[in-house]
């Protein structure tokens, strides 16, 4: 089992390979986004510092979004020189859909077997 992504794979991962101050910012929203994964599924898929591949995906995953928009902003705008970007974002609320398919596969549920 693998251990938690390091803040340089989930930079790199977002697109931001090398870049100091993002990496920075991952280092500390992996330990949230791990956290989270780690209560989802009520320690399953977690032994001491090894973690399930799924696990290190969906926080992989879920870092990298809070990277992009790190403010929960909704409507993002960038100005260089005469010209201004807007877009619309939309902020980090809830694991994705792909996320969630395999935090669910972890979860223990009544009457289920783990992993089946």
């Amino acid at each position: 089992m693998p251990a938690l992504p390091t803040s340089a794979e989930v930079a790199a991962f977002a697109g931001w390979a090398g870049d100091a101050a993002t990496e920075a910012r991952a280092a500390a929203h992996i330990q949230v986004v791990a956290a989270a994964a780690k209560a989802y599924t009520r320690g399953i898929g977690v032994n001491g510092s090894d973690w399930d591949a799924g696990l290190v995906a969906v926080i992989t995953l879920a870092t990298a979004r809070l990277l992009n928009n790190p403010d929960g902003d909704q409507q993002l705008t960038r100005t260089q020189g005469p010209f201004t970007e807007s877009r619309t974002a939309t902020p980090f609320t809830s694991w994705s859909l792909v996320e969630l398919s395999i935090l669910n596969d972890l979860r223990r549920r009544t009457n289920r077997p783990v992993g089946g």
